[in-house]
């Protein structure tokens, strides 16, 4: 089940992956880490979950030409993200994610600090 469950993320993490290139000139995809799945409810009928996760990107500020010369920068930072899950408990592999969250409040690291003097 849990594999199944980080199928259906990495479908959703690559379909809202967009998002995150509003942090910075480029973003790619690199990896990303399931941290918990919380089962919320359970009954005759239904299976709901709570998953909180990281999502490692790499970042680049600047062109590539600014990174070789010192002016832009490179680099990976964890991006926290959340979603729900449903499915019912006759067919609990064709899950159903909801409302889906990249965490967009996290500081990165000040371009100033990486440039050269």
């Amino acid at each position: 089940m849990i594999k199944h469950i980080e199928e259906e993320l990495v479908d959703t993490i690559l379909d809202n992956y967009s998002e995150l290139e509003t942090y910075a000139t480029h973003a790619y995809w690199d990896d990303y880490e399931i941290v918990d799945i919380t089962l919320t409810e359970i009954d005759s009928e239904h299976l709901e979950f709570f998953v909180e996760g990281n999502i490692y990107p790499e970042f680049q500020i600047g062109s590539d030409s600014d990174v070789r010369k010192g002016d832009g920068m490179v680099f990976t930072k964890a991006i926290p993200f959340t979603c729900n899950l449903s499915a019912n408990v006759l067919s609990p592999y064709d899950l159903k994610i909801s409302n889906f969250k990249i965490c967009k409040n996290q500081p990165l690291p000040e371009q100033s600090a990486f440039l050269r003097d």
